[in-house]
């Protein structure tokens, strides 16, 4: 079973895309959902991981992102069946948390 969606981007996709890319990082949990969002578009984009011969490696791409997503969803209470933890438990979970870091190294190569 797949994690709920965590970018809820209306009727204006790009709009609100650009506003999470662009907004200032205030939080670990703003810096990692830039990180996942970032990951996401080079996965579509046909930046994600390559197997040797060149093709998309598809497999690890779609675990990077479910992985990914579950995490969005836990760290901001949007999982449904779950209540949101309190600001403290979540900023205090994300900053001890070595997800971002993965996202970070993905996307700092282009997802290559």
């Amino acid at each position: 079973d797949e994690p709920d969606e965590p970018f809820q981007f209306g009727t204006d996709k790009e709009t609100n895309a650009l506003t999470i890319l662009s907004r200032p990082i205030k939080t670990p949990l703003d810096e990692f959902l830039q990180q996942l969002l970032t990951a996401e578009l080079n996965i579509m984009s046909g930046r994600g991981a390559l197997l040797a011969n060149g093709e998309q490696n598809e497999a690890f791409n779609k675990a990077l992102l479910i992985y990914g997503e579950a995490v969005a969803c836990r760290e901001s209470g949007n999982c449904s069946g779950e209540t949101a933890t309190s600001s403290i438990n979540y900023e205090t979970k994300a900053l001890r948390s070595t997800d971002t870091k993965l996202l970070t190294s993905f996307n700092g190569s282009g997802g290559i």
